[in-house]
């Protein structure tokens, strides 16, 4: 990732931490502890293997990813005038938000585990299937473990939960600002992360 994606990431999330996101974030849920399960496959461009169960819907932690602060970060950072909800799926425990732009889809998941010993697997496991990735230190990672592709894969894992953004649909002849797909990725995951440490 250039320089530039990382001081735009991190002007971002520290803009979502001054202004807040509103009360559509309740905090994570006090929620069954998962077990495991079956496998599930997403359709998000990213090869996921999970073996986590969660309760019976997601958390208010992991629904707000397609809620109205966020669907205005991708807007902003796609630079574009105004976007749809996105569409949601949750596939226990996989919870799945679709913004369908101008510029192409912009899918952003949470895998929504309560345990931080599975999150912690599940991260390794879409790391290592995503292959090759790169890991995300020092400030760009805001402290927590974080990787990215170069065609616009960002993954963070915070609270036993895996939040991914796939960007690699996204047309890069009409993105703006010169900014490639990983950028676009990691902007709009640093959004998430900041009104997640909130």
């Amino acid at each position: 990732m250039h320089r530039h994606s990382y001081a735009l990431g991190l002007a971002a999330a520290l803009s979502v931490l001054v202004t807040g996101c509103g009360s559509h974030y309740m905090g994570a849920t006090s929620l069954p502890r998962p077990t495991m399960s079956t496998a599930h496959t997403a359709g998000t461009g990213m090869s996921m293997v999970s073996g986590l169960t969660g309760p019976a819907g997601p958390s208010s932690t992991a629904r707000m990813v397609c809620g109205p602060e966020i669907r205005g970060d991708v807007a902003q950072t796609l630079r574009l005038p105004s976007l749809r909800s996105g569409s949601a799926t949750w596939v226990d425990p996989l919870y799945t938000c679709t913004y369908r732009t101008s510029r192409g889809p912009v899918i952003v998941t949470v895998t929504d585990a309560r345990a931080p010993l599975l999150g912690r697997s599940y991260f390794n496991a879409l790391r290592q299937s995503l292959d090759p990735a790169r890991r995300l230190v020092g400030l760009a990672a805001f402290g927590l473990p974080a990787f990215e592709t170069a065609n616009g894969s960002v993954a963070f894992l915070k609270d036993g939960k895996t939040l991914a953004v796939d960007a690699t649909k996204l047309s890069t002849e009409s993105i703006a600002g010169h900014q490639s797909r990983a950028d676009v990725a990691y902007a709009i995951a640093a959004d998430v992360i900041g009104c997640w440490s909130e």
